[in-house]
C-alpha cells in the first residue's frame, strides 16, 4: 500500500507541477503584452489645449464701435489662463484696441469690466499685431470674452483672432 499511495503523490505532484508552469506562462504571456503594447497617450499628448474664442473673419469690428461676445472658457482648475489676440486694421489705424473678458463663479452672474481682465492694444495699420498674456483667474470658476473696442472713428479691425490655452 506504501508504493501505491507514493505513485499518487507523484502523479498528483507532477499535474501540479504542469498547472503551475502554465500559470506562469500565461502570467509572464500577460504581462510580455502589457510590456510591448504602445502608450499613444505619450505620443500624441500634450499638457496643454489651445481653443478658439473667435477666428478671424472681415471686418469683425466696426470702426467706432464695440462689439460684444459670449464666448466662456472654463477655469475651474486653473490659476491662470493664456490669452493671445490678434488683429489687423483695414486702413491706417493707430488707435488704441481694448479686449475686455468678465468673470463668473456660476456661469449665470458675471462681474463686468473686470480691470483685471482687460487688455489695451494699439493698432498698426494693415499690419497684423499680436499680443499674448496670462489672465490670473485665482479661484474664478470662468471667464468670458466681454468685448473688443476699437476707438478709431473710421477704420474697421479685420481678422480678430482670440485664443486661449488651459492645462488638460
Amino acid at each position: 500500500m506504501a508504493c501505491a499511495n507514493a505513485g499518487f503523490r507523484q502523479i498528483k505532484h507532477s499535474k501540479l507541477k504542469i498547472k503551475m508552469k502554465k500559470l506562469l506562462l500565461s502570467f509572464m504571456l500577460v504581462l510580455a503584452a502589457l510590456v510591448a503594447a504602445p502608450d499613444t497617450r505619450a505620443q500624441g499628448y500634450s499638457a496643454y489645449g489651445v481653443d478658439y474664442l473667435l477666428t478671424g473673419g472681415t471686418n469683425v469690428v466696426a470702426a467706432a464701435t464695440t462689439a460684444t461676445y459670449t464666448g466662456v472658457i472654463g477655469c475651474f482648475r486653473q490659476n491662470a489662463v493664456n490669452v493671445g489676440v490678434s488683429f489687423a486694421a483695414t486702413g491706417t489705424n493707430s488707435s488704441t484696441v481694448t479686449i475686455k473678458f468678465s468673470d463668473s463663479n456660476d456661469g449665470s452672474n458675471w462681474y463686468t469690466n473686470n480691470p483685471n481682465y482687460t487688455i489695451v492694444m494699439t493698432a498698426n495699420g494693415t499690419a497684423t499685431v499680436t499680443t499674448q498674456t496670462n489672465l490670473n483667474v485665482g479661484a474664478v470658476g470662468q471667464i468670458r470674452l466681454e468685448s473688443i473696442q476699437n476707438a478709431n472713428g473710421s477704420v474697421p479691425l479685420t481678422n480678430v483672432l482670440v485664443n486661449f490655452s488651459t492645462k488638460r
